[in-house]
């Protein structure tokens, strides 16, 4: 398991841009696995996750989405992306990605 927590990068930048979308968002955890606990616990790469519908029903047999919830799962990981990629966001990364971001 492992935790990112909210006031620290990626999360304060995508929770931030999310509010400025109205893109509502919140943070908590996930009852089921992912390839987090590879890239977060064992290579400690900051790592989020974000999907559209009911976790609950994530990895299941029933796992299934709205057209409603896709839209929204699209426009979150626009502004995910966005937000990332900013200069600002990029610098937060390292002054090495931060230069070649800029080339």
């Amino acid at each position: 398991a492992w935790l990112q927590p909210v006031d620290e990068w990626p999360v304060n930048t995508i929770l931030d841009d999310f509010e400025n979308r109205g893109i509502p968002a919140d943070s908590s955890t996930w009852p089921f696995c992912t390839h987090g606990s590879e890239s977060a616990g064992h290579r400690a790469i900051p790592t989020v996750g974000f999907g559209p519908g009911d976790p609950a029903l994530a990895h299941t047999a029933n796992e299934s989405i709205t057209l409603a919830e896709l839209r929204d799962g699209v426009a979150g990981y626009h502004s995910i992306f966005t937000a990332l990629l900013r200069r600002d966001a990029v610098d937060q990364v390292s002054p090495r990605a931060a230069d070649a971001a800029e080339k």
